[in-house]
């Protein structure tokens, strides 16, 4: 039974690996269907960890507000800041508790409240760095949050 080329549908024997009318390698895999997002894209996804503000406003304009890739992005920047928000909340009452012992207590809130800083910090750096390569990185439990919104349309 002959197949047919995928680029120009011509008619091909079966032990072909080129197309015959368009030369076209038919034997590799499939092409991928998800294409990388554009540069623009990567970018507006990028501005939407800068801050959760424009976050919002990517989420309520137009053009961006249907780009999956863009809703994912400002979804899960949204969501990390409502999370790291919390769990500086949940810190400080931690630290209300350590500052009452008295010198070791304060080394250990500066310490938490460093390595708290810091991590943030990296993760920041890496979902930025991830956005501008393409990349849909997601954060443990925030990125299948920000999954389901942006499936939402």
């Amino acid at each position: 039974m002959p197949i047919s080329c995928p680029q120009c549908g011509a008619q091909m024997p079966d032990n072909s690996i080129f197309c015959p009318d368009c030369g076209r390698n038919v034997s590799g895999p499939a092409p991928v269907s998800d294409k990388a997002p554009a540069l623009n894209d990567r970018l507006v996804g990028m501005l939407a960890y800068i801050t959760f503000l424009p976050a919002l406003v990517f989420l309520l304009i137009e053009p961006f507000k249907k780009n999956r890739f863009i809703r994912f992005h400002a979804f899960q920047s949204i969501f990390l800041t409502i999370s790291a928000l919390a769990l500086w909340l949940a810190l400080r009452a931690l630290f209300f508790v350590f500052s009452l012992i008295p010198v070791i207590g304060h080394l250990l809130v500066l310490l938490f409240s460093m390595v708290f800083a810091v991590g943030l910090f990296i993760l920041w750096i890496l979902l930025l760095v991830k956005v501008l390569q393409g990349d849909k990185f997601r954060i443990p439990f925030v990125g299948a949050l920000a999954e389901r919104q942006a499936d939402l349309v």
